[in-house]
């Protein structure tokens, strides 16, 4: 794996994480206020088994996790039986075509199929979310991440304009400036790839992932323009 491409994975890894640690989100909660959600406890086990694997060994394995933990995180015995994946995945599908106004049941579905490596179907399901919460930069940037994964990793086109998008409604989106700073990063400018990630860092808690992507983001663009 080049660095590049390392560290788009980590981008996604750690954007996987922070939603993993905030699944109340504002989102839902405004949902819950507009109608019942039924099985919400269940829905949100499943995003929590699925989201967690995701790409979590991406994140590590460029932060520099001991190898041990890389092995362990790939091993079939941490992992959601693929069978039970493919199967609950299916359920929640039909679900929706009944009931397709359950933005917390687009979400899921939207992960599940991410965990799957299902990029289209994710892509799909994010953006029926997108239907009912059209102002969410979280998931207009979980949605440029996993339009960017189907090609490739590549930035350019849609998802770059989602980026956009998720910035322009929350300049302070820490995800989003991630993304951004690898999309500039890529295109070869490094004023701008500089500027997000410095925002990044400015909006990362000391000590986080989010702070270490971005000091590590800076010290390529530094690495890579001569700058000390």
């Amino acid at each position: 794996m080049n660095a590049d491409m390392g560290l788009f994975i980590a981008v996604a890894g750690l954007a996987t994480l922070l939603v993993t640690l905030s699944l109340c989100r504002p989102l839902l909660a405004r949902q819950a206020d507009a109608a019942p959600v039924p099985s919400g406890g269940r829905r949100t086990a499943m995003l929590t088994a699925l989201a967690v694997p995701l790409l979590a060994t991406g994140l590590y394995a460029v932060l520099g996790a001991p190898r041990a933990m890389l092995v362990e995180t790939e091993s079939p015995a941490h992992r959601m039986n693929s069978v039970d994946m493919t199967q609950a995945t299916q359920r929640l599908a039909e679900k929706l075509r009944a009931s397709p106004d359950d933005i917390e049941g687009w979400f899921v579905l939207a992960r599940s199929y991410q965990a799957m490596e299902r990029w289209r179907e994710s892509a799909d399901a994010y953006r029926e979310a997108l239907r009912l919460a059209p102002d969410d930069p979280q998931m207009m940037a979980d949605l440029a991440d996993v339009l960017a994964t189907a090609q490739g990793g590549q930035l350019e086109g849609e998802p770059a304009q989602w980026i956009a998008r998720a910035l322009a409604h929350d300049p302070k989106h820490a995800k989003s400036h991630a993304l951004a700073a690898m999309a500039a990063y890529r295109a070869g400018r490094a004023d701008e790839a500089m500027s997000h990630w410095r925002q990044l860092a400015a909006v990362s808690p000391p000590g986080s992932e989010g702070e270490t992507l971005a000091r590590q983001g800076m010290d390529r663009v530094k690495a890579s323009t001569g700058q000390p």
